[in-house]
């Protein structure tokens, strides 16, 4: 090859280099642009776990909800009784952490032939036996009660799970039976609209309760429990629990046996939003790669994004609208610590609740423990 030839060869590989680094040059500078405007419109949350309620010995139910002013109430009581933890009563915690029942009795629970005070009573499917167990504060009696909702009016709904019952407590303590089953599957999860529409889970359905006292089944097959999507009937359930409702009327259930979290919308179409059937893990991702063990809690907040107690991950997920699973706080390792994201541990959390500010509130029954979760913005 003549010189000239060899010049030019060198020159013209040198312009290629220079032409591709120049290009890879400004893909990088797009890329960092892009992470950029990414990460100051989505700046990760700053999450702070703290102990709000503390009773070493405390029964929780597992229910919590939190009214406008920031009152919280959950079910709490004494344990074992006659082998069983069990609440009895609902207690409230106001901010400031002063913390009172508003109904119910610290009695132990009241259980069909447990050989305990209410041995001669029997459930709450009889006019005599609803007044005897409603009544003002202390006067009222519980069995167990699981799921808790509040209303914007400050009533509070209950599922009162062994007496197989939807009960309601007014601000001041005055305790009603809204609805009652003797023989069906007992109510578990509890939550209400802006309409004062009342949706439960029992182990197979979910049941919608209207203010004229009308009970319908919206979703699922009595005694037939499975994973399958659809209309009504035609959809199954594997031991729902917590539920949740948004302001458009969809229902969201922590499906808790298929390892699921399903949606219901309002004219009763059921879909998976995440999770992979009866598969259990930690993993995070987007539907059906994600994975749960035990979602039992579920809330929604403003912009549609759900909270979820993974129990026994010891974990607070979050699910974003388009079904992206990530992890909030905690994670596979059990404790009591407060703290970050990173740091905070959570032992078998139940029942959620939020806020009008976001704020979350979690029934961490391990630990006898009322945790709140504060989620911020990291600053640009």
């Amino acid at each position: 090859m003549l010189l000239a030839d060899k010049t030019r060869y060198v020159i013209g590989v040198l312009r290629i280099t220079l032409k591709l680094s120049c290009f890879l040059s400004c893909l990088t500078t797009y890329a960092v642009c892009v992470a950029n405007e990414l990460a100051k419109n989505d700046s990760s949350p700053t999450v702070t776990v703290t102990t709000i309620v503390n009773v070493p010995g405390m029964a929780l139910g597992g229910g919590i909800a939190v009214d406008s002013t920031g009152n919280v109430f959950f079910g709490a009581g004494h344990g074992p009784v006659a082998g069983f933890w069990e609440s009895s009563v609902i207690e409230k915690a106001t901010p400031a952490g002063v913390v009172t029942t508003l109904a119910g009795n610290w009695e132990p629970p009241y259980r069909v032939g447990d050989g305990g005070p209410n041995t001669d009573a029997t459930r709450l499917s009889n006019t005599s036996d609803k007044e005897r167990f409603n009544g003002i504060g202390s006067g009222a009696r519980f069995n167990d009660p699981s799921g808790i909702a509040v209303d914007a009016a400050g009533n509070i709904y209950v599922a009162d799970t062994d007496n197989n019952a939807i009960r309601k407590i007014t601000p001041t303590g005055v305790v009603t039976t809204l609805s009652s089953w003797d023989g069906g599957d007992a109510p578990i999860g509890i939550a209400v609209d802006s309409a004062g529409d009342i949706y439960s889970t029992d182990s197979f359905r979910v049941w919608k309760l209207t203010p004229s006292g009308n009970t319908t089944a919206i979703a699922g097959r009595k005694g037939v429990s499975g994973h399958s999507d659809g209309a009504g009937s035609i959809a199954t359930f594997g031991g729902p629990r917590g539920i949740a409702v948004d302001n458009a009327g969809n229902l969201y259930v922590a499906d808790t046996s298929n390892q699921l979290v399903r949606k219901i919308t309002p004219k009763g179409v059921v879909t998976t939003l995440a999770g992979n059937p009866r598969t259990v893990g930690l993993v995070n991702g987007t539907g059906p790669r994600a994975s749960f063990h035990d979602p039992t809690g579920v809330v929604v907040d403003a912009a549609g994004n759900l909270y979820v107690t993974d129990t026994n991950n010891a974990a607070i997920r979050k699910i974003t609208p388009a079904g992206l699973v990530t992890t909030l706080a905690g994670g596979m390792v059990a404790g009591s610590a407060d703290g970050t994201a990173a740091t905070a541990t959570f032992d078998q959390p139940s029942g959620i609740a939020i806020d009008r500010a976001g704020n979350l509130y979690v029934a961490d029954v391990g630990n006898s423990a009322i945790r709140k979760i504060t989620i911020g913005r990291s600053p640009p």
